[in-house]
């Protein structure tokens, strides 16, 4: 990220303090920093980290966030995560917390302006704060010729972002970038939006945008798994806003986001760290990946026991790494995306590393239709990622074996074995790997 988007909370701490009452302990000792504030009004601060650093998680709900469905990753530098704190508590007083039977609901329409209305906002005073101070944001919105819809998380939302409060500074210009979508958005139109594209842009992979998954729960909609529209969203005359109950946090890579789900894709994790595809896939500058990762529960449905341990091997280990670089495709693939008919079905083609295609169909309204890879159910859908995007497959991704027509394996038809993974794999590994296999 360039140094002039770099924002120190500390260096707003004061003007924070002003607008909000807070507890005498909740201002703590700074630790030594130097800040240039340039004529921009853009903040840099001299002692960020580097990209080589990492501090570790930023959120401690993975597992709990994991099982209901609701995944906090951590926010990452470009090489993995980084803990977000600062010197202040986030407000102590929520004011008008909107209720979570609100979801959904719009105030009339009102011709204040997106900034104004989170300016005035008595639930978001602490993102108003942040805005205040981050002039590149804050002039765009101000800008008025141009229509925004911004997901401002609530009071209450930054109180419960653990960690938060306890560092001497951090970046949030990406995280502030991160809530704001270009485009008036409403409620309704959310439903079926799939992703959308913030004005977050990645410089180092061609300014590509961030992207942020719109999905409707149980409770209604939600964003990136983890965040719910909650309360009266506003609709003003250059766009919407919408509380949320979480912040949302720019994801990791897609090889630190699978790592960061012990519990769901550790095997797929695993495996990427011992055919050391998650570093070949930092080395790709200028480009963007997409993740078909198996869960846990799909290693054990598709794969022997035998057909595992076979390939966590060292004697497998170029059977693993064609397995792998087969549930890997250069680009982001969104199911969200690609043509359909009017029965909602659409299908296309996309090849992974290894040449080999690979078939996407979806059969459904957009946003809520059943999706399919190569015949496998996706689970979860379309998890942004710092380099890509991520889907959570039901099943393990296999080439069809020599004289059959589909690569599904696996269920009612039998655990593969490794006499069937070599049958499947082995021109791969032959030509990725120059090792023969047995089976040619």
């Amino acid at each position: 990220m360039r140094p002039s988007r770099l924002l120190s909370i500390a260096a707003v701490a004061a003007s924070a303090a002003e607008a909000t009452v807070l507890p005498e302990d909740s201002v703590q000792e700074q630790g030594p920093m130097k800040m240039d504030v340039k004529g921009s009004g853009d903040l840099i601060w001299e002692g960020l980290p580097t990209r080589d650093s990492v501090s570790g998680a930023v959120l401690g709900a993975i597992g709990a966030g994991t099982r209901l469905g609701r995944w906090a990753v951590g926010y990452s530098d470009r090489d993995g995560a980084v803990e977000i704190k600062t010197t202040i508590d986030a407000p102590q007083q929520a004011g008008d917390a909107p209720r979570p039977d609100q979801n959904g609901e719009t105030d009339e329409p009102t011709n204040m302006s997106v900034i104004d209305i989170i300016r005035q906002s008595d639930r978001a005073t602490y993102f108003s704060k942040l805005l205040e101070s981050y002039d590149k944001l804050r002039r765009m919105l101000e800008d008025g010729s141009r229509e925004f819809t911004v997901f401002v998380p609530t009071d209450e939302a930054f109180r419960a972002l653990e960690g938060f409060e306890r560092s001497g500074g951090a970046l949030l210009g990406e995280m502030l970038e991160y809530h704001v979508v270009e485009g008036r958005h409403t409620a309704d139109g959310l439903r079926g939006a799939g992703t959308l594209a913030t004005v977050l842009e990645e410089y180092d992979l061609g300014g590509r945008r961030q992207r942020l998954r719109i999905g409707v729960g149980l409770l209604g909609l939600e964003v990136n798994l983890y965040g719910r529209v909650v309360g009266q969203s506003k609709e003003g005359r250059d766009g919407m806003v919408h509380y949320l109950d979480g912040v949302l946090v720019p994801p990791p890579r897609c090889a630190t986001l699978a790592e960061a789900l012990p519990g769901r894709l550790g095997t797929f994790s695993r495996a990427l760290g011992r055919t050391e595809l998650g570093m070949e896939g930092e080395s790709r500058r200028g480009g963007s990946v997409t993740l078909f990762a198996p869960s846990d529960e799909a290693w054990e449905e598709t794969l022997s026991g035998e057909g595992r341990r076979f390939l966590f091997s060292r004697e497998g280990t170029a059977w693993l790494r064609a397995l792998v670089r087969y549930h890997v495709v250069e680009g982001a693939v969104y199911m969200g995306g690609g043509a359909r008919g009017e029965d909602g079905r659409g299908s296309r083609e996309v090849r992974n590393l290894l040449g080999d295609k690979v078939s996407v169909e979806v059969d459904g309204p957009e946003g809520a239709g059943v999706v399919r890879v190569d015949g496998v159910a996706v689970s979860v859908r379309d998890v942004p990622a710092r380099d890509g995007v991520l889907h959570v497959l039901d099943g393990v991704l296999l080439p069809p074996a020599p004289g059959a027509e589909t690569g599904v394996a696996g269920g009612r038809r039998g655990r593969v074995s490794v006499e069937g993974l070599k049958a499947r794999l082995g021109r791969f590994v032959k030509e990725a790997d120059g090792v023969e296999s047995e089976e040619l």
